[in-house]
């Protein structure tokens, strides 16, 4: 058992269910994804011992292996692609992964389309937006997300969720809050039309 693992989880945990509560949100509205990049699989093993059932990768080939040992043991666990996106490593996450968190180009749009129509699946993504326009981070600038959205909400073998967005790290975290309030507005405008879009995934630990 991994006590700092577990008792890291149900800190953050609560956290979001206290502040939830202060805003007048639903706890239960939110979810928590455990970001599991470089930990053992010991270590996600002894989060599925207390219930987690999703867990965030990044990097394909270190997912897989972890992915095939913990199938093995438990019939429920969803992994979430979260890294930036390969176009040669496209045909493995659409088949080991339940959400594709990062797609933001029409070509990789396309790519995983194709493969989920060739394995008869429906790929849940969401378009990742780069509000700040950081050159150095994956997503899509602000101008380019309707024709993105619109693009994939047209493909047949997509299912998109929803949206992501990851802002620059900043110390003052109040300079972030002009992208979180976008971000809202980009999901509300299209959660209004779609009834499937209903994530909307913003931030890191800090």
């Amino acid at each position: 058992m991994n006590a700092n693992i577990i008792d890291n989880y149900n800190r953050i945990l609560n956290d979001i269910q206290e502040t939830a509560l202060k805003v007048g949100r639903n706890p239960d509205d939110i979810t928590l994804l455990p970001v599991s990049k470089t930990f053992e699989t010991e270590k996600l093993l002894s989060l599925c011992n207390i219930g987690v059932n999703i867990f965030g990768e990044s990097k394909v080939q270190e997912a897989l292996l972890k992915i095939k040992i913990i199938n093995k043991l438990f019939s429920n666990i969803n992994f979430h692609f979260i890294g930036r996106l390969q176009l040669n490593k496209i045909n493995k996450i659409v088949e080991n992964f339940s959400l594709i968190h990062s797609v933001d180009r029409i070509d990789i749009l396309k790519k995983i389309s194709n493969k989920a129509s060739k394995i008869n699946k429906i790929q849940p993504i969401l378009i990742q937006m780069n509000l700040a326009e950081e050159q150095q981070k994956g997503g899509a600038f602000f101008e380019n997300i309707d024709h993105l959205t619109e693009t994939a909400l047209n493909e047949h073998n997509i299912n998109l969720v929803g949206f992501m967005m990851m802002p620059p790290y900043e110390e003052m975290v109040e300079k972030n809050r002009k992208y979180f309030k976008v971000a809202k507005e980009v999901f509300d405008k299209y959660n209004k039309l779609y009834p499937n879009i209903k994530t909307l995934s913003m931030g890191m630990s800090s």
